[in-house]
């Protein structure tokens, strides 16, 4: 097994912060894991955590496409860190997008590291974000959870975690339609 680490910062108000991309060569399991960062000054001084909500999207790039799909989720937690062990099939590159709702409005970003322990060779690399791939992150991991048609055209999704909900609307028709 091989350990590979980077840090990047996590969404917040300051901007849509980075991401990773994890390039797969050949059928490989991986176990993904995302620490959020901790401040012993700041957690001292409250006497308490000051966790905020992480999760990470796995997010396949379609070939001869800028587009990803969701292939896994790793659910939201204020735990110090979110894990999983997966099997991922080798030539494509991965986007692990971390997912952070309780910093959008805050100006402080927090920094988080992801740590991938490999069966085979492969090649982690931090990468901006924008926030169209956060919308697509946060669409893919409600995609997870429960879908319903609510009329015709209209479709949602939504996932319900410890930390809240997922809720994406997807409308295929021609007309408007509010929530």
């Amino acid at each position: 097994w091989e350990e590979y680490r980077e840090r990047a910062w996590l969404p917040c108000g300051v901007g849509p912060g980075e991401a990773f991309d994890l390039t797969i060569y050949e059928r490989t399991q991986v176990d993904i894991a995302c620490w959020q960062e901790r401040h012993v000054k700041r957690e001292s001084a409250l006497g308490a955590s000051t966790n905020v909500d992480i999760g990470l999207a796995v997010l396949r790039k379609l070939p001869g496409s800028s587009a990803f799909e969701c292939i896994e989720y790793l659910r939201r937690t204020t735990d110090d860190c979110t894990s999983q062990e997966l099997i991922l099939e080798g030539g494509f590159v991965y986007r692990l997008a971390p997912l952070c709702f309780n910093q959008m409005q805050q100006m402080a970003p927090r920094q988080v590291v992801c740590a991938v322990h490999a069966s085979n060779p492969v090649k982690l690399k931090k990468v901006a974000s924008s926030w169209r791939e956060l919308g697509e992150a946060a669409v893919g991991a409600a995609s997870k959870g429960k879908k319903a048609n609510v009329m015709p055209g209209l479709r949602t999704v939504m996932l319900q975690e410890r930390c809240g909900y997922i809720l994406a609307a997807e409308n295929d028709s021609d007309q408007a339609v509010g929530l």
